[in-house]
């Protein structure tokens, strides 16, 4: 049964809106006891209002798929339209205004929520100092050391950073005022209730005095246990407050007023600005077969740290406690396309933009999914995420045979710093595979959430399949380039958590023909980061025929390459074979610790690989730590004791200065080549300069 949707025609079977078309597909559907629908968006703008909920519960039966396809120039969004002649120049100041109207509000009386504007189509950021300031000293978890008591829930930042903050007469902030921290790889954001006028008696580093900001209880009850080791040299700035708004392109909004605030960067005359009303498009539960094709949709907002501030772990963890449920909120439960408890879903040649959270999250029970040739850019949270912040796998929380191909991903973690390009919670059978991921927050591709080793645990629970982490995932032909632009301690992909027991021997996983291009930019400039991170618990993965390129400029690195995380909870069961590093250079810095030669086969050669729980290689432990390096191949191999005593190969690893690099065969070029046209790099990096094989990129 066919279903139309149209913003111009009428009669039988078509109708003014997605929902419209969706109740009477449903109704047709209950009345037939199950059916095959297809719901045609044409071509224009189509609003919603409110989200589209798809309830499978209330078919009955399993016997019935419904399809979303969207006719060329088809957009879906929440957003409301506000011409840019409504905005008028506020004197004496650099920013633009205009008040939303009373006809906005909503029903409960008060004016639309929302962190996220647009102009003409292009996100615009939410007002922020554009500066990172760095604390002086941590007032918060370690105040007593200071003479203070964190109680007083006070921190302590320059005077630059809150000039222009309005307050009252007594100091109490006017409106918003949102205080974030880097820890690592936690952002945190907690909401600023108070401002001193005077300086405090504690100065920075340069003896310039700071002054004293009082953290609203809420937030500062979570922070308090929450943050990694300290709030000492880590980097801070403030967002969300009018006198944040300085720079073109950004914008503020004061719900209370209905005031929207924008320093615009192109002309008002003849523009639009949108905001939007919803946080999710499509809402998907208890349902099956279920497919979006073809759909664009932009505009979705999430709420979440203007009204809660952001307390996270990893991914995008949020620590807290939900006051209404009294369960912990974990992963917020918003997306584009948001769905709990599906079986047979498909994204298909969608385009999903400017959102504020994530575009596509699906969790609890997930059965056969497939996200196949999408477009996903300015995205708030993760491109994708797929399961729970939780360590069970069960019949009631799992993901299985989950395929996500062909997909090309650029800018994730744009409102949400801590959350991953791609996310895969517990996994059995899993494709990622010929994706380009550029320009991520933080880590590209995150795996698995599992963080104990199964090693010693009992065989017959385990490796019967009665447990599950991550199994047969196939991690292979992704490009992968600008990733960790803002965060530490992270990968391009990055899996943990243990598969099966250290009896068990067979791998379980695969990383493969995987193009990873390596910037300064990776790891917000520090040494804190990794391109293969095996972190706690990891084991069972197969990883070979991967190309990293390094930039000509790009120094050495110390924490970098390939990472196997032992000690306590220590990996096992690894193997990093056929592995090519381009760029990597001949010497380090004459002042580093180990200087490197890699023309020299009897050199006690470091190549970038790290182990041992974080903490480097020492030097009276280089006796137990070679690489050997075949007169034939010029490849090296590992024969670290270290790394056999837990199973972990490393062999066949090739270093090269370039692509021109007198060592590298004419065969390795041509395998470089097809490794390289096979991830779809040949556009944005360059690739051996030799005719490659004829290879493409899988359609």
């Amino acid at each position: 049964m066919k279903f139309y949707v149209s913003l111009s025609k009428r009669g039988k079977n078509y109708y003014k809106t997605v929902n419209d078309a969706y109740i009477a597909a449903e109704k047709h559907i209950k009345k037939n006891r199950g059916d095959c629908v297809d719901i045609f968006i044409g071509k224009g703008t189509h609003r919603f209002t409110s989200p589209l909920e798809i309830d499978g519960k209330a078919f009955k039966n399993n016997r019935y798929s419904i399809r979303f396809v969207g006719e060329e120039g088809a957009v879906l969004t929440s957003c409301v339209d506000i011409k840019g002649e409504a905005f008028t120049k506020v004197e004496g100041k650099p920013y633009f205004k205009a008040n939303l109207p009373e006809s906005a509000r909503l029903a409960d009386g008060k004016f639309p929520a929302f962190r996220n504007i647009y102009m003409n189509g292009r996100q615009l950021y939410l007002a922020s100092s554009g500066k990172e300031y760095i604390m002086s000293f941590d007032s918060c978890r370690h105040a007593k050391g200071k003479g203070l008591a964190s109680d007083d829930r006070l921190l302590y930042v320059c005077k630059e950073a809150i000039e222009g903050v309005p307050v009252d007469k007594d100091g109490n902030v006017i409106g918003e005022l949102e205080f974030w921290v880097k820890t690592e790889w936690q952002v945190h954001c907690v909401h600023i209730e108070h401002v001193a006028s005077e300086p405090s008696a504690f100065c920075d580093a340069n003896g310039v005095a700071l002054y004293a900001i009082r953290v609203r209880k809420y937030d500062w009850d979570i922070l308090l246990p929450s943050y990694y080791n300290t709030l000492e040299n880590r980097p801070y700035w403030f967002q969300n407050n009018l006198s944040c708004l300085k720079n073109e392109g950004g914008f503020y909004y004061e719900r209370e007023t209905g005031e929207i605030y924008l320093i615009p960067d192109e002309p008002l005359t003849g523009a639009t600005v949108s905001y939007p009303l919803c946080e999710r498009l499509f809402y998907v539960h208890d349902a099956c077969n279920v497919k979006f094709e073809n759909l664009a949709m932009y505009g979705v907002t999430a709420n979440y740290i203007t009204d809660h501030g952001y307390v996270t772990g990893q991914g995008g963890y949020i620590k807290r406690i939900d006051f209404e449920t009294g369960e912990r909120v974990g992963f917020l439960r918003l997306a584009a396309i948001y769905g709990e408890n599906v079986k047979n879903i498909e994204v298909v040649g969608c385009n999903v933009s400017n959102v504020g959270n994530d575009a596509v999250n699906f969790r609890l029970a997930v059965d056969r999914v497939t996200i196949e040739n999408c477009r996903f850019e300015n995205i708030g949270g993760s491109a994708l995420r797929f399961g729970n912040n939780t360590c069970e796998f069960s019949d009631r929380i799992h993901n299985r045979d989950i395929r996500i191909l062909n997909n090309f991903i650029r800018r994730t973690g744009r409102c949400f710093p801590s959350n991953t390009g791609i996310l895969i919670a517990s996994v059995e059978n899993l494709d990622l595979s010929y994706n380009t991921i550029l320009e991520s927050f933080y880590s590209a591709i995150s795996v698995g959430w599992s963080w104990g080793s199964l090693a010693d645990r009992d065989p017959k629970e385990i490796d019967r399949e009665e447990f599950a982490n991550i199994k047969r995932a196939n991690i292979s032909h992704n490009y992968i380039e600008d990733f960790m632009t803002g965060m530490k301690d992270g990968g391009a992909i990055y899996v943990l958590g243990g598969n099966a027991t250290a009896s068990y021997k067979p791998y379980l996983n695969s990383m493969n023909n995987n193009y990873i291009v390596l910037k300064s930019n990776v790891g917000a400039g520090t040494v804190q980061w990794t391109v293969f991170y095996h972190d706690s618990g990891s084991s069972h993965w197969d990883n070979y025929d991967n190309v990293l390129v390094a930039e000509e400029k790009m120094r050495p690195p110390f924490f970098t390459y390939v990472s196997y995380q032992l000690g306590c909870n220590h990996t096992y069961n690894n193997r990093m074979r056929d592995t090519y590093i381009v760029g990597y250079p001949c010497d380090r810095d004459p002042d580093d610790k180990y200087p490197l030669d890699y023309a020299d086969p009897t050199n006690q050669t470091f190549v970038g690989w790290h182990i041992d729980a974080g903490k480097h290689i020492e030097e009276d432990r280089l006796a137990d730590f070679h690489w050997k390096r075949d007169p034939e191949t010029l490849a090296y191999t590992t024969v670290s004791k270290e790394w056999e005593k837990f199973g972990i190969v490393m062999e066949d690893v090739y270093l090269y200065r370039s692509f021109d690099d007198p060592t590298m065969t004419p065969a390795i070029k041509h395998k470089l080549a097809g490794i390289a046209l096979r991830a779809g790099c040949d556009m944005r990096h360059p690739v051996p300069n030799v005719q490659p094989l004829p290879l493409t990129k899988l359609k």
